[in-house]
């Protein structure tokens, strides 16, 4: 059966942990005063570097640290997966970071800023951390290093944190940390279970644990899908007739469905033509093509625009619809020479609720920050 997604399935996979810390060490890092696209001085705090992770260091982790306006929370967010181009893009400028691109000037030629009025770095520090190795920025120094797993990115993450506390300086006592987006993966409990035995363990800082968010998280992918076709039902995209069909000759199994039972078989074509033109990411956005930089990189479903500049000369009513024409900035920008230099890259390593809905997202980690019901 064809794959597609809910709006809740357009939740960025997050981890929101609560600790608490105590250290006053010196640190190396860089700290960015101007970037490349925003006119003058930034108004926040924005730090950047590497942290070395492993027996030998060997893998080095890419961090963008942006402090908060009114708090000293902290949120650790260690979002991408394996051959992500740039994971800061993403969620620093399209969703909860204090920057954001100018969409509606943008022609196509060198994007600029605005200000985010829903940055959650209005009430909570943020770092964002290229990770696992070979995301965004974060690169290894032997081949075998970049061999990785749910296990191993814990761990690393785990004693990425413990040594960003140390060699920065007047990081404050209470911070959360907010965990990788792996639309396929298990990570959040390893990461959390990481630190908790670090503290039993004795090691130092010791980080308490007081709570953490999971979003849009897969825990079992064939009830998942399988409950696609009661939300495409609910949702009005299938007729009652042909879901009750479904139902009653499916017996409520619609991905491993009896190939031998020809009215289930039917039933679920019926299904798919109800759905096979919906957008997968977002049901209310019509289907668009997929950008990415790389020409050898393609998904299930979607189309790959090589040259994704072209993109520009969209009419602007179909820029509008396509929310992948916005990625177009994003391409430009953090491909610029100026742009790698300004936030001191040492060499390229390899769906989300905030970018749809930034103010009810925004008022969602406030409350549950400010320890409110949701």
């Amino acid at each position: 059966m064809k794959y597609y997604s809910s709006l809740i399935h357009s939740l960025f996979l997050c981890s929101l942990l609560l600790i608490n810390t105590d250290t006053t060490s010196a640190s190396s890092q860089s700290i960015i005063n101007t970037l490349p696209g925003y006119p003058g001085t930034l108004p926040f705090k924005l730090e950047t570097g590497y942290i070395g992770v492993g027996e030998e260091d060997e893998v080095q982790l890419f961090y963008y640290f942006i402090q908060s306006e009114t708090t000293l929370q902290e949120i650790l967010s260690y979002c991408g997966s394996p051959g992500t181009w740039l994971l800061w893009v993403s969620p620093a400028l399209y969703e909860i970071g204090p920057l954001a691109f100018d969409l509606e000037g943008f022609d196509g030629s060198f994007p600029s800023f605005t200000l985010n009025p829903y940055s959650w770095t209005k009430i909570a520090n943020i770092i964002f951390i290229d990770s696992p190795v070979g995301t965004g920025f974060s690169y290894a120094t032997t081949s075998q290093a970049y061999n990785n797993s749910d296990t191993k990115s814990a761990q690393y993450n785990s004693s990425f944190l413990r040594k960003w506390f140390v060699e920065s300086p007047g990081i404050c006592q209470k911070s959360s940390l907010h965990s990788r987006r792996l639309l396929w993966r298990q990570n959040y409990p390893h990461g959390s279970s990481k630190i908790a035995k670090g503290n039993e363990a004795g090691l130092k800082p010791r980080m308490s644990l007081q709570g953490y968010i999971v979003g849009n998280a897969v825990t079992d992918a064939n009830k998942g899908s399988n409950e696609k076709v009661p939300f495409a039902h609910g949702m009005g995209l299938v007729p009652d007739e042909y879901f009750e069909l479904a139902k009653s000759s499916c017996n409520g199994e619609y991905v491993n469905s009896d190939p031998n039972n020809k009215q289930c078989l039917y039933a679920l074509q019926l299904v798919n033509e109800c759905i096979s033109s919906i957008n997968e990411e977002h049901i209310a956005e019509p289907f668009c093509n997929f950008m990415s930089p790389r020409s050898n990189v393609s998904r299930p479903g979607k189309l790959l625009v090589e040259d994704p500049i072209d993109l520009i000369f969209l009419p602007k009513y179909e820029r509008t619809l396509c929310r992948h024409y916005n990625y177009v900035t994003s391409h430009i920008w953090a491909n610029d020479e100026t742009v790698r230099e300004a936030l001191h890259i040492r060499e390229d390593a390899g769906h989300t609720a905030p970018e749809y809905k930034p103010k009810e997202c925004f008022a969602m980690i406030k409350r549950w920050l400010s320890l409110y019901p949701l």
